[in-house]
């Protein structure tokens, strides 16, 4: 099976190089010739868990080109998955998707007529309606009968590798059930432990995209409110979380109270499906509300950074200026935003972060080195730091052992879990 992977960029380069450690050839195919040239290098264009690991077991398996053409040409599956931004009203825009999809048609003019239909599958994150007008230009454009599926990916950055190869799920929109039962084989050719398969139309699988994120950060925000609540009664979230996990309707992951939804993808699926409820003309929509208690959780942590600081007399060190731990994506990231707010009001702050290269070598060497310490990720690092005499860690997870820090002579600042 040969497979043709188009655009290398942070998911893309990693599932070109999963595909090809696992026995599948890959063309590779990206417009940057520095990033073609990285990958037939097979050195990781970013930092991934697995990643490089990944790009050396694929080995002869994976090859990359700046050219489309030759790369649909020298295969029978495409997969798409170039960046689709948002605009100004919180829709994705297909635009470069399209030009993609142009591309791929274009190139399959010049296959054997006798060819089987190509396979497209399109996994950049679309708007609902998307995906029948693209396959609509392939074929008008190829001239001929061409495969497509909507399968998105459902992919969390720093365990991508993981992901791909061990899927808990796929879905697969399509028009046509010969392409979704090619789209589904060439799933389990790779894949391992793949148990659920959801088939279903273009629109539907294009909803379900942002509406699973959308529920996820639904998940978040609840929580957060909820330490809100809890913060003004002295009780803890954490035991209220876990009285309602006993309820077997109620589903507790992603119900941990803390930091605010951040990273590339979560904020802009609930601006999409803000967007798609004013569609339909509901003003008042579920999405704003995640939005505003998103903003509120950013603000708390900020107040209580600044009041432990003591308006800027003490020093304060940020565990984690990534968006999560094990990436090193900064995008809608608590500790960037808190560094930057801080920053803003003049109060002296610096911080570590195990990915992302900078003034200090060790988690410990920052505590060391501050007064008050945030803590916005989790990360079994920070669980081991020893710290000392009057110190303020400001726990946004429940991490740390309040008890342990105790008896240093430092002190824990938590919200939401208990007085």
């Amino acid at each position: 099976m040969d497979v043709s992977v188009i655009g290398l960029g942070k998911l893309g380069s990693v599932y070109a190089a999963v595909l090809a450690s696992r026995g599948v050839r890959v063309w590779g195919c990206d417009k940057n010739p520095k990033v073609v040239d990285q990958i037939c290098k097979h050195q990781p264009t970013h930092f991934e868990p697995g990643f490089a690991e990944c790009l050396l077991q694929a080995g002869s398996n994976l090859v990359a080109t700046e050219s489309v053409a030759m790369a649909v040409g020298a295969t029978e599956i495409t997969v798409v998955l170039v960046n689709t931004p948002s605009d100004s009203s919180g829709a994705f825009d297909a635009c470069r998707v399209e030009d993609v999809v142009r591309e791929v048609a274009v190139a399959l003019r010049e296959k054997d007529a006798d060819d089987p239909p190509h396979l497209i599958v399109v996994s950049s994150t679309v708007m609902p309606g998307a995906c029948e007008k693209l396959h609509r230009i392939a074929c008008e454009v190829a001239g001929r009968e061409v495969y497509m599926v909507y399968s998105p990916e459902f992919i969390a950055l720093g365990e991508a590798v993981e992901g791909f190869a061990e899927p808990r799920f796929v879905v697969i929109g399509s028009s046509s059930v010969r392409a979704a039962e090619r789209a589904e084989w060439f799933f389990r050719r790779y894949t391992t432990g793949l148990s659920r398969v959801a088939h279903m139309d273009f629109a539907s699988a294009e909803i379900t995209k942002v509406a699973l994120n959308f529920w996820l950060t639904s998940k978040i925000t609840f929580a957060n409110r909820l330490a809100q609540v809890c913060h003004a009664y002295e009780a803890d979230v954490d035991s209220v979380v876990m009285g309602l996990g006993f309820d077997p309707r109620i589903n507790t992951r992603y119900m941990r109270a803390g930091g605010p939804y951040g990273g590339p993808c979560f904020p802009r699926d609930v601006n999409a499906f803000a967007y798609l409820e004013r569609v339909v003309d509901y003003a008042n929509t579920l999405a704003f509300g995640n939005a505003i208690v998103n903003g509120d959780t950013l603000d708390e942590w900020l107040v209580l950074t600044v009041d432990a600081s003591e308006d800027g007399e003490r020093k304060v060190g940020v565990l984690g200026r990534a968006f999560k731990d094990g990436t090193d994506v900064q995008v809608a990231s608590l500790g960037a935003d808190l560094i930057e707010r801080l920053d803003d009001n003049d109060i002296e702050c610096v911080w570590y972060d195990p990915v992302i290269e900078g003034e200090y070598q060790s988690a410990q060497e920052l505590v060391d080195d501050c007064e008050v310490v945030v803590l916005p990720n989790l990360g079994q690092e920070y669980e081991t730091i020893v710290p000392r005499k009057g110190q303020v860690f400001i726990d946004v997870w429940g991490q740390l052992d309040p008890q342990y820090i105790a008896i240093f002579g430092a002190k824990v600042i938590r919200f939401g879990r208990g007085a």
